[in-house]
């Protein structure tokens, strides 16, 4: 479904991504680990169609990614990204304006389900409320590929599987979903494959399940791999 070749991603001198070759199935959910300042994000913006890389290949179903592909892409950026002056229904709009795959009363339910009222001012949500807001919007894009940047960084800890219960709830097989998280631990349980980042390559693609039988766990294979790291 998702092939990058000889992905190449730099800002100045700085390489932030060095070749990268990967290939993501369809049906997956994936987590993309690293500590910060390995490229993780900024290979979820590539992905995302937020961002352009410098050379390489980056195919969606077979195709060369197109700028038009973004609406058929679910994005929770790491950072919040509608207007603090905007209300709820005013996100919902934008939405439903520029998105074409956009389910309004799919977003409309899990903005319920999350205590969101429609009139509420984005500046005045808490961090975590401003969390859900932002992961209604884009889990209800009727699309292909749901990229997830730390949806659980301002959710506390009784909160958070609610918000896995939810993106679990609504992943379909059709598409694929990738999550990066800090919280390793948290996610562990949701994915099919880990894949990890290190100075801007990948350094292990892995099936979830292939790791248990070998008796790893997610946690204990990002340890290994980056327990001198600085996070």
């Amino acid at each position: 479904m998702i092939k990058l070749v000889n992905l190449n991603k730099r800002y100045g001198e700085k390489v932030i991504l060095d070749n990268v070759n990967l290939t993501i199935n369809k049906g997956e959910i994936i987590g993309l680990l690293a500590p910060n300042a390995e490229g993780k994000s900024t290979l979820l913006k590539i992905l995302g169609g937020q961002i352009v890389f410098d050379s390489g290949e980056y195919l969606l179903e077979d195709k060369e990614f197109n700028y038009k592909d973004k609406g058929r892409i679910g994005y929770m950026s790491d950072t919040a990204l509608m207007p603090g002056g905007w209300y709820v229904k005013d996100c919902v709009a934008y939405y439903a304006r520029y998105f074409e795959k956009f389910n309004k009363e799919k977003c409309l339910s899990m903005l319920k389900d999350f205590g969101l009222k429609q009139d509420d001012k984005v500046k005045k949500l808490s961090k975590g409320q401003n969390e859900k807001l932002h992961l209604a919007l884009a889990l209800a894009i009727d699309g292909i590929l749901y990229i997830m940047d730390e949806p659980l960084a301002t959710i506390d800890l009784i909160a958070r599987e609610e918000i896995i219960g939810m993106i679990l709830e609504n992943f379909s097989p059709e598409s694929t979903m990738i999550i990066s998280s800090h919280l390793v631990a948290d996610i562990e349980k949701m994915l099919d494959r880990v894949i990890l980042l290190k100075s801007g390559k990948v350094v292990h693609n892995e099936l979830v399940e292939d790791l248990r039988t070998n008796g790893k766990s997610v946690v204990k294979l990002y340890k290994e791999v980056y327990r001198n790291e600085a996070n």
